[in-house]
């Protein structure tokens, strides 16, 4: 019986192509808005994770109030983090090795040309701890090293021509504030000017350059493992404040969970303001199969009454015109992932051919797929629930003396 009524449901949605057409658009629109926002979300988030795994979880980043924009501390220190507080981070059990980073701007020179740069003083180890990372990962000669001073690591970007009008080569001179540095390597190409424009030296030469005694910036800490990071973290706060002249309020410890759950509470807010977005073009695509429906019940009154004449229930009826609007969500929503899909692909392609780097792919897992076009025909089915009932409800008598 079920599949009479989706044969005739099918005969009945193609007898009227072009009404059909108009009804699914909406439908059509609103269900490739959602595939597309779920779809990039999921690539979005799949990105992240993947950049926090490739870090490890196992890393705490420490960094001076300051540098989170939050001055006005009550203490001494003025929250400024120095060499000496490392020192003391090293000596908490449960720490493999600590790096930590200086960052200023400056002027960079190569062959006449100069432009303002941010400038990142390394410790010596940053690479024997972080190597693996992308954002540290060399494209061209190699990385900085002990014993480096008067050697640059530059970003992508200085290997294209978009910065002095020409390439930067390995084993170039380059000047930075006046000093004369040797490239030593050049970054792979990331997508972002933070660290596609980046010039890395080591420390030694950053506080030469910007007279800044032994304060850093960024300090990250390697942990032994990641299931005592959280008694770590709480044992370098504690350290830091008993063994040294910081306060509570003068540094930030961050863990990689920290930071994975506020993007991914941030995600979710977008995702689900966009989403709002795309349930309004799906109610107005409900509308439109409502206003279908009841347009095609007053033309088949005559057959409606006839089918009743012959036998047929109120029951029957009903499923008949439930399950053809069904059908025009169902259709609607085929297609709305199908377009949904390229979209996708489309934004996909686009920020790698602007940003040349592939760091968003779509995720089309088979329960999005599923999910968005059984919800469209259960909105579709829905959306037809009142115009069938009232079909249901016509008096073969009345529809046959109409005509």
């Amino acid at each position: 019986m079920i599949k009479d009524y989706f044969k005739l449901g099918i005969k009945n949605v193609k007898e009227k192509k072009v009404r059909s057409w108009l009804t699914m658009i909406g439908i059509v629109a609103s269900i490739a808005i959602i595939f597309v926002i779920v779809s990039l979300s999921l690539g979005l988030s799949d990105f992240v994770e993947k950049t926090f795994d490739e870090m490890g979880m196992d890393m705490i980043i420490i960094l001076p109030s300051g540098m989170m924009g939050m001055g006005g501390s009550s203490s001494e220190n003025q929250g400024i983090i120095t060499t000496d507080h490392i020192n003391q981070i090293k000596r908490v059990p449960g720490v493999e090795d600590v790096v930590y980073e200086l960052i200023g701007t400056g002027t960079v020179e190569y062959k006449g040309e100069g432009r303002f740069a941010m400038i990142s003083g390394i410790s010596e180890n940053l690479w024997d701890v972080l190597g693996d990372m992308s954002f540290y990962s060399i494209k061209e000669g190699g990385h900085l090293k002990k014993g480096d001073t008067g050697k640059v690591v530059l970003g992508s970007a200085y290997s294209e021509d978009e910065l002095f009008g020409r390439r930067v080569y390995v084993g170039d001179t380059i000047m930075i504030n006046g000093k004369r540095f040797r490239v030593e390597g050049i970054t792979t190409k990331i997508g972002t000017d933070e660290h596609d424009k980046v010039v890395m030296i080591l420390s030694d030469d950053f506080r030469e350059i910007f007279d800044i005694g032994n304060k850093v910036d960024e300090v990250i800490v390697k942990v032994e493992s990641y299931e005592i990071i959280d008694e770590v973290a709480e044992e370098i706060k504690l350290r830091l404040i008993r063994f040294t002249d910081l306060e509570e309020e003068d540094f930030f410890i961050i863990k990689p969970d920290q930071i994975l759950n506020i993007f991914n509470s941030i995600l979710i807010i977008i995702t689900g303001f966009f989403l709002a977005i795309a349930g309004i073009s799906l109610f107005v695509g409900a509308i439109g199969i409502a206003n279908t429906m009841y347009t095609s019940i007053l033309e088949r009154r005559k057959e409606i009454g006839l089918m009743k004449a012959v036998g047929a229930e109120n029951k029957n009826i009903f499923y008949l015109f439930l399950i053809e609007s069904g059908l025009l969500g169902l259709v609607g929503g085929i297609l709305g992932v199908i377009l949904g899909f390229l979209m996708g692909k489309g934004v996909e392609y686009a920020i790698y051919f602007f940003t040349g780097v592939d760091y968003l792919n779509a995720s089309t897992p088979l329960w999005l797929v599923l999910s968005c076009i059984l919800f469209s025909f259960f909105v579709g089915s829905l959306s037809g629930s009142m115009p069938a009932l009232r079909a249901a409800k016509t008096k073969p008598t009345e529809a046959l003396r109409e005509e």
